[in-house]
Order: C-alpha cells, then structure tokens, then sequence
C-alpha cells in the first residue's frame, strides 16, 4: 500500500528511485528496476512520488495520464513500497535540506535512482552532480539511469500525452509499455446508442487526465478487472447537431449492467476512424456496425489482460 512520506517508517535501508511517475513509461520503469534490482539483502526498494505533476501547482498544469491509485498500482509492481508526496510541502526545501531531511533522515536511503536530467530542490537548483556530492557526504550511492530512447527520442509523459491527443495509440502503447487508460465514472445519457440498437455507457473523464483526440477507437473496457472487447465513441455526435463532447463506451460482445457513478477503465487499442456526420441515422447505424465488426477484427487475436491499466 502506498504511504504519505509524513507517515513512511521502516527499520531497513532503502534504495529509492525519484521522480513524478505520471503514467509509469518504459523510462519511469527502468528507474524503478534500477532500484529493484539495487536494494541488497537487507534493503527495501522504494519510490518517492509526487500524486501530481509540480506544474500542476505552478500555473502549467498537465492533464495527467494515470489516476494515483493506477499509478501507485504499476509502481508496486516494481518495487517494494511507494511513498507518496504532494509537491508544495517540498517545493521550498532547498537541495540539501531535501537530502539530509527526507531521503537520508525519513526515507534512510543507501541508494538513490534518477534519470540524467534530474533536478530537485527549490527552483530546481539541484542536479545529478550535486546529488552526488551530497551522496559521497551522506554515504549512499547515486545511480544515474539513461533514458528509455523510442524513435531517436527521449521516452516522455510530454510525448505520450502528445500522442494520445493525436489519436497515434499505437505510439502511446510503444512508450508507455501498454496501452493508456481512460479513467472515469459512468453517467446517464440520452439513450442515443440503444435506440440505434448500440447500447453505451457514457464515460465521464475529469479534465485532470488526458483526453484523445475525437473518433471511433478499439478498446478493452473492464468490468471488475475483467476485460470486455469494446467500441469506443469520443466525439460530439455531429449527426444529431450536438455540441457537448461525450465517450460512449460500447461492448462489442455483450451489454453493461447498470453502472452509474460507477468508476470505469477502458484501454484504447487503436484508433479506427475520425468522427463524422451522417445524412441520416439509418446512415450511422451501418457506419456503427461497420466499426464494431472492424473492431472484433482488431481485438480478436489479442490475449486481453489488466495489465493494460
């Protein structure tokens, strides 16, 4: 279970991999693995981790790309513990206080994992060569870990979001190890999908996470943590004259049973086509089935698990 910092106590030393962790990529995971693997007998792996991004405190907030109970999730199964904090409480402390205060006397670290360009303390005036400093001072080891490179690239939360803006899932699923996550409650709709003889449910994201571009993509929605096939609808139903963006969420094989305020997760596969109007509802219904055949296609062959999310 993950633990306030406040709150975090242990009688071993531990090896702790720094960072945000926002959507836990190839690059946070190879942090984490690094302080796995590091952490000797008598050590426990750690992860100190911001619940949100510290831009989000700064006036340049980032839609996130993970609730914090997903992330904390995907981190723990990694490393031995997450030891969680909220940015402000350390935004002041200066690069040594940090050290001295938190990793050395609360955390009691024998190693501490970053990425080459880390940077901690207030305005971030601290770097991998002071941190090192202060390691030769304190007696714990630093491990410098080069980033995870897709497409002659820097792994990045930054790209990733890009990329799901875009609707390019498959790049997202290449830099995040697996596919990204819809996050949200189901709220009533106006019953649109039934009538057309396409039953959804109407996810509700809060403007905290990322949100895909609008269009018709293949997912996996899970219903207590069992995966379904599904269609994914993100637009703002231009054939009927809508203007409110709506997710409708479809099971290709079978229907929802009544979920409302219900948390849902759905992972998308791939994007199928843009959103568009219709002359007709008649004209959408064969466009919907369509895309639920074309998204069986897609699906059928892939062995569905929860470790998309």
């Amino acid at each position: 279970m993950p633990v306030a910092l406040d709150d975090y106590t242990s009688d071993r030393p531990g090896v702790v991999a720094l960072g945000t962790f926002d959507g836990v990529h190839r690059g946070h995971q190879a942090l984490l693995h690094k302080a796995a693997n590091s952490a000797q007998a008598g050590q426990v792996s750690l992860a100190l981790a911001f619940s949100r991004p510290p831009g989000n405190y700064l006036g340049s907030p980032k839609p996130m790309l993970l609730p914090a109970e997903k992330k904390y999730r995907l981190i723990e199964s990694i490393v031995d513990h997450v030891v969680f904090a909220e940015f402000p409480a350390l935004a002041t402390m200066s690069p040594q206080s940090f050290v001295k205060q938190v990793l050395c006397q609360r955390l009691g670290v024998r190693g501490v994992v970053v990425g080459e360009n880390y940077r901690f303390g207030q305005q971030r005036t601290g770097d991998v060569t002071l941190l090192k400093q202060l390691g030769r001072q304190y007696e714990f080891k630093v491990f410098v870990v080069k980033a995870v490179a897709w497409r002659n690239q820097a792994v990045s939360s930054t790209r990733i979001r890009r990329a799901i803006q875009e609707g390019q899932i498959a790049q997202a699923t290449q830099m995040l190890g697996r596919s990204p996550l819809l996050h949200g409650y189901v709220v009533a709709g106006e019953g649109r999908g039934r009538q057309l003889g396409f039953p959804t449910a109407n996810l509700a994201i809060a403007n905290d996470y990322v949100r895909p571009t609008q269009g018709i993509f293949a997912g996996v929605a899970f219903l207590n943590e069992r995966p379904h096939p599904a269609a994914v609808y993100i637009g703002t139903k231009p054939t009927f004259l809508k203007n409110t963006p709506v997710i409708e969420v479809h099971l290709t094989r079978g229907e929802f049973p009544p979920l409302y305020d219900a948390t849902l997760n759905v992972c998308l596969v791939e994007k199928v086509r843009d959103d568009q109007a219709f002359d007709s509802p008649q004209a959408l219904q064969a466009q919907i089935q369509a895309d639920v055949e074309r998204i069986h296609d897609i699906l059928s062959p892939m062995p569905f698990s929860e470790t998309c999310y």
